[in-house]
């Protein structure tokens, strides 16, 4: 699929890093990334790895220490302000701090590549703002204070100004790091929407890994070692990129949910766990949660048995039979064991 659509961002033999007189350090080397149209990509890593670096490198802001980027085939470097201005746009993790102005006006900011500061705006100008705003879904507070609206809200004016900026591409710096968990998803699942509706490539990083994990096209995936991996998100989680980047002693990926888990103090009880659906994945969860090995064989110290006709779990041990109506009555009595 990707060959039937155009490059927008790439980068040919990268080396990213700091090159500060005495002190000259190399993070990344040899990166060769593309970005098609239409695209959302997503970079993960743990802290430390050269994600902002990257971000920087890739939109001109940082020098490469070697190789070069390219916007639509041409080298970064070689682009004034100007011609930079309206290839591409970058949302900033502290964007969020913009105040006294309406968000009309922060969005107006955008088409200053076009008119610059002083510049009247045109009607095709107003336009092209109150689409934006429309495509966010913040056309109802145009004329709202930025001081005023919630940090979801602020985040969507902040991406308005970046596609009233009309830029091929948009890059955005932990877009979801200030936001609660509704706003994240929903930030999340606006740029999947703005890509393939507008055909703009977007590469964001994140640390909303089971977020990226849904929306992702593409995930860039470094890992502690600054290597990077990439590929969809599926085949990064069935190669083991994705666990090998994420790994600690007290969690672990869990490859059947695509979720972290918690890696819990064993106690020595084994529970033969038989429910379907749901109710045995809830069950199982909270069992584990609490320490308690779940196993599908019959070796182990009881048998909790969901009764679905009878909506309780019955637990069995040693010919003894007791019945409990919820998870944490069922937690309570095996404690008690």
């Amino acid at each position: 699929m990707n060959s039937q659509r155009n490059i927008i961002l790439q980068s040919q033999d990268l080396s990213i890093g700091y090159d500060q007189p005495g002190n000259k350090k190399t993070l990344i080397e040899h990166l060769n990334l593309s970005i098609y149209e239409g695209q959302l990509v997503c970079l993960l890593g743990p802290n430390g790895c050269g994600k902002s670096t990257l971000m920087r490198t890739m939109s001109g802001l940082q020098r490469a220490l070697a190789g070069k980027t390219l916007i639509k085939g041409k080298a970064v470097k070689e682009h004034d302000f100007q011609e930079m201005s309206k290839l591409l746009s970058f949302v900033l993790s502290d964007g969020l701090g913009v105040g006294n102005l309406t968000v009309w006006q922060l969005a107006s900011f955008g088409r200053y590549p076009y008119n610059n500061w002083f510049g009247k705006m045109s009607s095709e100008d107003r336009e092209i703002i109150r689409r934006s705003l429309e495509q966010v879904n913040i056309l109802h507070l145009a004329d709202r204070d930025i001081t005023q609206l919630s940090d979801g809200e602020k985040q969507r004016a902040m991406i308005a100004k970046a596609l009233v900026q009309d830029t091929p591409i948009v890059l955005l710096d932990e877009p979801t790091a200030h936001l609660d968990l509704s706003n994240r998803v929903e930030i999340m699942r606006l740029l999947r929407h703005l890509a393939r509706e507008t055909g703009k490539a977007i590469l964001l990083s994140t640390h909303e890994l089971d977020l990226a994990l849904q929306a992702a096209d593409v995930i860039w995936l470094l890992n502690e070692h600054h290597q990077m991996n990439i590929g969809t998100p599926e085949d990064l989680v069935l190669t083991g990129k994705f666990e090998e980047a994420f790994h600690g002693n007290s969690f672990e990926f869990d490859l059947n949910t695509g979720n972290f888990r918690l890696n819990h103090s064993q106690h020595n009880i084994k529970i033969h766990l038989q429910a379907s659906g749901i109710t045995h994945f809830w069950t199982k969860r909270a069992l584990e949660r609490e320490g308690f090995l779940v196993t599908a064989t019959d070796d182990s110290d009881l048998t909790v048995e969901y009764n679905a006709t009878e909506k309780c779990w019955k637990i069995s041990r040693d010919n003894h039979l007791q019945d409990v109506n919820s998870i944490g009555e069922l937690i309570q009595l095996i404690r008690s064991i």
